[in-house]
């Protein structure tokens, strides 16, 4: 089932949005990569957003600061999910606290990816 759906990927990591570029865009998706919050925002305030990604390994992150002034650039944009090494408990719970519609470990992340995908498509 195609749909047409804008996904915005904050993180540093060249490979692994380049491993889930192609689900989404067999899902006539479109994914934007960008490596800093400033770009994030700016993205989101162009177009539709139907679903966020956050590296939570991304340096200088900062959820807490972020999501308020994403849902204030765009009123409409989609779920927020956050993902990070399960190492990292404190990054976890400070992306929860900020309001992220999911938190999920690395690993879950990975795993899951395809049906985040299927569940954010229409």
């Amino acid at each position: 089932m195609a749909c047409s759906m804008r996904i915005l990927f904050l993180t540093r990591d060249l490979i692994f949005p380049s491993q889930i570029a192609g689900m989404i865009r067999q899902k006539a998706g479109e994914l934007k990569v960008v490596a800093r919050e400033e770009q994030l925002l700016q993205e989101a305030s162009q177009n539709s957003v139907a679903l966020v990604i956050l590296d939570l390994s991304t340096p200088g992150l900062n959820p807490g600061h972020l999501l308020p002034a994403l849902r204030k650039q765009n009123s409409d944009i989609g779920p927020i999910v956050a993902f990070g090494p399960h190492v990292q408990e404190g990054r976890l719970t400070a992306a929860r606290q900020a309001g992220c519609d999911e938190v999920l470990s690395q690993g879950e992340f990975r795993h899951c990816v395809g049906s985040l995908l299927d569940q954010h498509c229409g």
